[in-house]
């Protein structure tokens, strides 16, 4: 589950193929599912080499995207615009394991995706 403020829904939350640099720039799934395979996010993880790993995908149509009401007044209010999107995951391994939270409240950065992985 990725947890985010109103805007992000309305502009990265998607759902679908996504077929070229900008659909995946604008993917907040694609991004998430970048983070969790690779351990970071670059430029060259758009590219269509990496977008074909079919990994990708599967991972996607797990996720869900729901609005926390606090950070979509944070995120309007002129004084903070915070980015937070933190993630909860979930391992189906014959029993679920929970993976602990982590929030990001000033950028997505790879040293900020690096720490909620480890």
């Amino acid at each position: 589950m990725i947890t985010t403020q109103e805007s992000a829904l309305r502009i990265i939350d998607k759902k679908g193929p996504l077929n070229n640099f900008a659909d995946r720039d604008h993917c907040i799934q694609y991004m998430t599912a970048i983070g969790l395979i690779f351990g970071e996010l670059t430029a060259e993880h758009y590219g269509d080499a990496v977008a074909a790993d079919s990994r990708i995908d599967v991972l996607r149509e797990k996720m869900t995207c729901v609005e926390n009401l606090q950070y979509s007044r944070d995120y309007l209010d002129p004084g903070k615009r915070p980015l937070l999107t933190p993630c909860r995951s979930s391992l189906k391994t014959g029993r679920k394991q929970r993976l602990r939270r982590c929030s990001t409240h000033w950028v997505i950065a790879a040293d900020a995706m690096k720490r909620c992985l480890s």
